[in-house]
């Protein structure tokens, strides 16, 4: 059995959150997903789907009112329930990512949509969605959307990653970066991103103390599939005088020693 994951970034200019969100399922359900996926964009005359267009009402979903963005959504979801397994949302505080820089050596040369990455490997191989995939032998495919300029980074810590991945495990299969317009599951990967990193940056707002869904879109989009939220944190214990960087499964399984070489 083959699972993909695909994955796109968002964040916003001068932001301090960044995301890498996407959507993981077998093999045989993005094909699936495709041919339907591709029937609701045409009903509705959409060329390519993209969440700030979206949110924006630029492009093809110009002079779109709220009941007809949230009737699209709506149908978009149901497709999205029927073949993919469930979301993404890995997210990296900037300002948290910066404190724990200056702790922990391990995060030397690895960027936060780098740090994101290993957070959404994290999720897709190692969380409780797969209970029912535990024995099973599996390979797993990670698509990542191209252009950005870390991309590079992410790559060096994937070829990392496969070098010190147990064996007796499913298997990393590969990392490749694709454009926008090669599937809708890319395109999925970024209405996701986009939407999930405003969220965040509501959460940021209240010191991620509010973590349930707020936006329009993503009340809908929660509905019809379930959705991991992944955030990296950092906090200081002064009254212990410690200082925690990451939780320590993510340290032990994600983050090379010393740093990214």
């Amino acid at each position: 059995m083959q699972f993909v994951c695909y994955l796109d970034d968002s964040m916003d200019t001068g932001g301090n959150v960044q995301a890498l969100s996407g959507y993981l399922s077998t093999l045989e359900g993005w094909l699936l997903f495709e041919k339907h996926a591709r029937t609701v964009l045409q009903n509705y005359e959409v060329q390519q789907l993209r969440g700030k267009d979206f949110h924006n009402g630029h492009k093809d979903f110009k002079g779109w009112d709220g009941i007809k963005k949230s009737r699209f959504v709506n149908d978009l979801y149901k497709v999205v329930g029927e073949y993919i397994i469930h979301g993404l949302n890995s997210i990296v505080h900037i300002p948290d990512f910066d404190s724990a820089k200056k702790y922990n050596k391990d995060l030397e040369n690895i960027s936060p949509i780098c740090l994101a990455f290993g957070q959404a490997v994290f999720s897709a191989t190692q969380k409780d969605f797969l209970d029912k995939f535990r024995h099973v032998n599996f390979d797993i495919c990670f698509k990542v959307e191209s252009g950005h300029n870390n991309n590079g980074n992410i790559d060096r810590y994937f070829n990392w990653l496969k070098d010190i991945w147990p064996s007796n495990t499913h298997k990393l299969e590969s990392l490749e970066f694709i454009g926008k317009d090669q599937c809708i599951a890319i395109q999925l990967a970024d209405f996701l991103a986009f939407h999930g990193r405003r969220e965040a940056d509501n959460w940021a707002s209240t010191q991620f103390r509010q973590k349930h869904s707020t936006g329009d879109a993503m009340k809908i989009m929660t509905k019809y599939v379930f959705h991991r939220h992944d955030r990296f944190f950092h906090y200081s214990d002064r009254a212990k005088k410690r200082n925690i960087a990451l939780d320590d499964t993510f340290a032990a399984l994600f983050v090379p020693q010393g740093g990214l070489k």
